[in-house]
């Protein structure tokens, strides 16, 4: 750090923007949000008690996100560290701790009603950094890390060409989408390369799982066959054979 550096790290709050030295540093000074934090909400006590490993919050710009973020950081031992995924490269993120490496790009299409999934590789497993460039897909991972506190539990967002929103499957989750627009191409960057024989599945309408994927419809019938599914506006769900087979949860690979 030279002394110009030092010099804006000195006066960076100063300097900051007034929305930025405004902002709530406490959960005290925070005004609203009551129905996620307010005194007798679980994610209050658990700021209070320092008891937070992971946490995800999305939403369109200036819904609070990065001032709730900052709060948590200044309750409990958290480190904060802000980064933009537009502008960061490959030095910011390994300094926040993502080094991961990508070596294979792929892109793909789908039309309304495709349903891919849970996919993943057993013993070469993949990281995968998922955006949509056209139309609109919903996007899941679901943890099959047995020594994960949040093993079996999913987790989904909607990838947009208009939200251009990133998701980030890691090793160890299975990983599925469901096609919502007529026509959608996403483009995903693996920290593995593919492998054929490796593939292993679990069925994506898994009630022990519990998948809430949007606009379907369609009644559980014990296996993972499509039959009977649909979306709302009456687009029959599109399996592939292979995925009508997975299994459950309970009956699955495990890492």
């Amino acid at each position: 750090m030279d002394l110009f550096e030092y010099a804006r790290e000195l006066n960076k709050d100063k300097e900051s923007p007034l929305a930025g030295r405004m902002r709530p540093a406490t959960l005290d000074e925070v005004v609203g949000q009551e129905h996620i934090i307010g005194k007798d909400k679980l994610l209050y006590r658990a700021i209070k008690a320092d008891k937070i490993s992971s946490i995800i919050f999305y939403g369109p710009p200036g819904t609070g996100k990065t001032t709730l973020a900052k709060v948590i950081a200044n309750t409990t031992k958290a480190n904060f560290v802000q980064m933009n995924a537009t502008t960061s490269g490959k030095k910011d993120m390994q300094e926040a701790g993502l080094d991961m490496v990508f070596v294979q790009d792929n892109q793909s299409s789908s039309t309304k009603g495709v349903l891919r999934g849970l996919h993943f590789q057993k013993e070469f497993p993949q990281g995968k950094l998922v955006r949509v460039v056209k139309g609109s897909v919903f996007d899941v991972a679901v943890d099959l890390r047995s020594d994960s506190e949040t093993y079996g539990k999913w987790f989904g967002v909607e990838l947009t060409e208009e939200n251009k929103k990133q998701f980030y499957i890691p090793e160890g989750f299975a990983h599925g989408f469901l096609v919502l627009s007529d026509l959608a191409e996403f483009c995903y960057k693996c920290t593995d390369f593919y492998h054929p024989g490796d593939e292993g599945g679990l069925a994506w309408n898994d009630p022990e799982i519990g998948i809430k994927w949007p606009q379907l419809v369609g009644e559980y019938k014990g296996t993972a066959s499509g039959e009977g599914y649909k979306l709302e506006d009456g687009t029959a769900l599109n399996l592939s054979d292979k995925d009508q087979l997975w299994v459950g949860l309970k009956d699955t690979f495990k890492f």
